[in-house]
């Protein structure tokens, strides 16, 4: 019986031990990710204050989605958003991160709750894909035009990546349709 006893007691003091490891224990961090970014988190500093740094980027497209300026919340301004269209792309930039960094960017950026973080495909501006994960609003998001910075951050992000005139002439557009469409709601 004594022995059963012992047993027992050095049992309860290893599953004791495992639990407590697994619970103090840091969490090991992930993996490098690829991250597509489009909207203001395009531009380099925005990108750089929310994720604490980059390790390179590459300028790139997401086929198969329009950009458009929404919201989730209860707020007057919008953030740029990606929904589905066939006949679209969304001109962005292919931002690869530290496990580290894209945890801090998505603390920094509100995801999850705010955002999800959606897998996407991306090519590249040399013709090659790459598997990415971007953000796109959580919920029912509703149109909103987006705020002066969000449109001066966006802007100046595809300048940076060399993009042309007409797609900032889209960007104009979609925040137009925002407006538009927040005004046939209210």
């Amino acid at each position: 019986m004594a022995q059963k006893i012992k047993i027992a007691f050095i049992l309860l003091v290893l599953l004791s031990l495992v639990f407590l490891a697994v619970i103090v224990l840091p969490k090991p961090l992930p993996g490098p990710e690829a991250f597509f970014a489009y909207g203001a988190s395009l531009e380099f500093s925005t990108m750089r204050a929310r994720a604490g740094g980059f390790a390179n980027e590459t300028p790139a497209a997401l086929l198969g989605y329009r950009l458009v300026f929404q919201t989730n919340r209860h707020s007057e301004f919008g953030v740029a958003n990606i929904v589905p269209d066939e006949n679209s792309q969304v001109p962005g930039a292919v931002y690869f991160l530290s496990g580290e960094q894209a945890m801090a960017l998505d603390g920094n950026s509100g995801s999850p709750g705010f955002y999800r973080k959606i897998p996407v495909t991306v090519t590249a501006s040399n013709g090659s894909t790459i598997n990415a994960v971007t953000y796109a609003l959580s919920g029912s998001p509703t149109f909103a035009p987006p705020a002066l910075a969000t449109m001066q951050a966006a802007s100046k992000g595809l300048q940076q990546f060399g993009y042309a005139k007409s797609e900032q002439d889209k960007l104009a557009a979609a925040a137009a349709e925002a407006a538009q469409k927040k005004g046939n709601r209210n």
